[in-house]
């Protein structure tokens, strides 16, 4: 099978390399290819045999995922995406491990939870700082909010949503 990967060409080069592949001049026969192909060949073999299947499993588009997320792991995504300003991918968790005993798997689940838990407090953190700063630049236009039946006036910006 061959394939168009070159992540350092332009899309038109990729183009014409996949419509007209160059063939070695010297070809070298190998009795077994597969056992020469690298784990991430392998995942982009069924990447690419997954594109043909028109009625996919849910087992086939599990394993697609797998496949997809080590190749992206094999090229470093979580860095890049960090350098990019985005958040962290987190792996999916299963509802049951049958492998594991229920000792091991509720402290899984509990690895998850957490994971989680510190990316949300991160997230609310992160919203509340960009609430602040926009708060910071409005040209505030104050309105008494007479649904508010405390003994003290409350006073919201209209254009923020600040209180006062």
């Amino acid at each position: 099978m061959k394939r168009c990967l070159d992540l350092n060409n332009t899309k038109e080069s990729k183009k014409q390399k996949c419509e007209n592949p160059v063939e070695d001049e010297n070809p070298v026969e190998d009795e077994n290819p597969v056992e020469d192909e690298s784990p991430v060949e392998k995942a982009w073999d069924r990447i690419i045999e997954f594109r043909k299947n028109k009625n996919p499993t849910p087992e086939q588009v599990v394993t697609l995922d797998h496949d997809m997320t080590f190749v992206l792991r094999h090229h470093n995504v979580e860095e890049h995406s960090k350098t990019l300003g985005y958040s962290k991918r987190f792996h999916r968790y299963n509802n049951s491990y049958d492998y594991m005993d229920p000792k091991e798997e509720l402290k899984m689940l509990r690895d998850h939870y957490w994971a989680r838990s510190h990316q949300l407090d991160e997230l609310k953190v992160l919203m509340n700082s960009k609430k602040e700063a926009i708060r910071k630049k409005c040209d505030h236009n104050w309105e008494r909010d007479w649904e508010d039946r405390g003994h003290r006036s409350h006073w919201e910006c209209k254009k923020c949503g600040a209180y006062r």
